[in-house]
């Protein structure tokens, strides 16, 4: 049986005091490693899949955004384009639980048995080593942050806000199933990637829509939704992003 690890207490009055803007990204089609060489242990294996679907912005105590968008509706591209311009730290979840597994510290040994178990993560214990970079951060002069791999569903966003602050804005990049295939197909021929393939693309999309659909819903039923037709120019996209982002940044 894998061992249970117990949450830490975390003062957050550091990074509430701090008002930084926060940038959440899960992308559901990146293969994740804890490790490296022999001794890896994949994302698949631990049942951690981190994909691109959904970007947040926190601003202040009471201001949040999320940024959803399907696989290949380039989401990624434009929250690069927002933390180039507004310099942000950007922090991975699978690199946070990589480097604790790396560390030697209790808490990563006891992460480590749990992947190898093929268990799930406790997602507060992935949301604690969150907080403890961002608190770390900001020691070193953070203006904000990207936070790579979070959340992924709609228990997850409230448990965010339940714990550190809520959301106020949600931009939905909004692009067609056929559109984020033909783009992810055209990644497949330059990277020579095997699963940039139609059916394993289709799969995807089919888990996008399970999984973060409810995610754009709800917030959509909050009126807290702006929708975002992601089919032109790339600075042109950003161009309507920014405009949303300036009201929140003033």
């Amino acid at each position: 049986m894998a061992p249970i690890i117990e949450r830490k207490k975390i003062d957050l009055t550091p990074l509430k005091n701090a008002k930084l803007p926060i940038i959440f990204v899960v992308d559901m089609w990146r293969i994740i490693s804890i490790s490296s060489g022999s001794n890896a242990f994949s994302s698949e294996s631990c049942k951690i899949n981190f994909v691109h679907i959904l970007c947040m912005i926190c601003i202040e105590s009471k201001n949040f955004n999320h940024f959803p968008g399907g696989p290949g509706s380039g989401k990624g591209t434009q929250c690069a384009k927002i933390v180039d311009k507004y310099n942000l730290t950007h922090l991975s979840s699978g690199d946070l639980l990589r480097a604790e597994v790396n560390s030697g510290s209790e808490r990563g040994g006891q992460l480590k048995d749990i992947m190898a178990s093929g268990e799930l993560v406790a997602l507060e214990i992935v949301l604690d080593l969150v907080k403890e970079a961002m608190l770390e951060a900001i020691k070193k002069g953070s203006r904000g942050f990207l936070i790579d791999g979070y959340p992924r569903d709609v228990r997850q966003g409230e448990i965010f806000e339940a714990e550190i602050m809520p959301c106020e804005l949600v931009i939905f990049f909004d692009v067609s199933d056929e559109t984020m295939i033909q783009r992810l197909l055209g990644r497949g021929q330059t990277s020579g990637r095997v699963d940039d393939n139609r059916e394993t693309i289709t799969k995807r999309l089919d888990t996008f829509h399970k999984q973060t659909q409810p995610v754009i819903d709800y917030y959509k039923a909050k009126n807290k939704l702006v929708q975002i037709h992601a089919e032109g120019k790339v600075d042109d996209i950003f161009a309507e992003v920014d405009k949303a982002l300036q009201k929140l940044f003033v």
